[in-house]
């Protein structure tokens, strides 16, 4: 509810502001004086709007701090400071909307809520064994001395606080009571991991928890996966080959036939379009994007010949026939000194 009244408040701003904007410098009186009655019953709808959301959402419990301009008074330190912790509230509860409402859609969110769970309680046991440990310590420590702590909580108290205050430097956890305390807590937070095991085993984990692949856009925008490499091989013949800024760029111009040239550049196109088009069939995304990936490499190869191209534009295109045809040479040679010895 509470992300609701932010999204109403929102669209109430920009239809007020387009109401109230670029249109009344060219009205006349009587067309702007029912321009801004329309105005302010534009404002009074949103208004209530907004009210009824938020007695929604003080019916669900969820609250909703006032607009923080409106409500207090910012020319006050306390009013500043509420004004501030009503924006940060709005903020948080609009933030953190998704993983508050995403129980509905998604039934893994439970088992995160128990995973934070169990790493709290944990942290608390842990807390509360080596405060139990520094507690008899400090009986054992007296009993020597011939201190009496028995009847005293207070100073007894003030003397584990002490001994905690150590938690932040290495003799707290070199010392053996805090290892022993600490593998005990490891092995309750592992026994605490027994609903996750379902999600080890192969044919379960694939059921409970699957999802579509996803792969990352050079901007950062997510996508989908591109196994065979055609996305990436498809840019390095635009820019690397094709592109105006390629080292190459003149001697394609000038020999050879620039028909030849552009049919490669529809090719290029053509597969960027097939890249987009074939996920939206997933059975046969990989087997298309792989045939595509082969015709464009053979039609290239066509046009990128050993005996048309120059050696650096061959080298260029296919450095790993390169290598092949250099091996194969080699193999040779080593054939025939061979048999040259013998």
């Amino acid at each position: 509810m509470q992300y609701q009244r932010l999204k109403v408040e929102e669209h109430a701003e920009l239809a007020v502001e387009k109401l109230g904007t670029g249109y009344v410098q060219q009205m006349d009186e009587k067309a702007r004086g029912a321009h801004e009655k329309k105005l302010l019953e534009l404002r009074r709808r949103c208004a209530e709007r907004c009210d009824q959301t938020t007695q929604a959402s003080a019916h669900h419990g969820a609250g909703c701090p006032h607009r923080c301009a409106e409500r207090y008074d910012q020319t006050t330190l306390v009013g500043w400071l509420q004004a501030r912790l009503a924006l940060c509230h709005k903020f948080f509860d609009a933030v953190t909307f998704p993983m508050r409402c995403a129980e509905k859609q998604n039934r893994l969110v439970v088992l995160l809520h128990w995973d934070t769970f169990a790493f709290a309680l944990c942290v608390l046991i842990f807390l509360i064994l080596s405060v139990w440990s520094y507690w008899a310590r400090e009986e054992i420590a007296a009993e020597a001395d011939g201190r009496i702590l028995k009847g005293q909580p207070l100073l007894h108290t003030l003397l584990v606080i002490g001994d905690m205050m150590s938690i932040f430097s290495d003799s707290f956890w070199d010392d053996w009571h805090t290892q022993i305390t600490f593998q005990i807590v490891k092995v309750i937070f592992s026994l605490s991991a027994v609903p996750f095991f379902l999600f080890t085993i192969g044919p379960l984990s694939k059921l409970f928890s699957h999802t579509d692949a996803t792969a990352y856009m050079p901007d950062g925008r997510l996508t989908v996966p591109d196994p065979n490499g055609l996305s990436a091989y498809l840019r390095w013949i635009r820019e690397d080959v094709l592109g105006p800024h390629s080292a190459h760029a003149e001697e394609l111009e000038t020999r050879f036939s620039q028909k030849e040239v552009l049919n490669l550049r529809r090719a290029v196109k053509n597969a960027e379009r097939t890249l987009k088009e074939a996920w939206r069939k997933p059975a046969s995304a990989i087997r298309v994007t792989r045939n595509t990936k082969l015709a464009l490499d053979k039609m290239l190869l066509k046009l990128v010949s050993k005996e048309r191209a120059s050696k650096a534009l061959y080298t260029h295109c296919f450095p790993d026939r390169v290598l092949l045809d250099e091996y194969e040479k080699n193999k040779i040679l080593r054939i025939q000194e061979q048999k040259n010895k013998e």
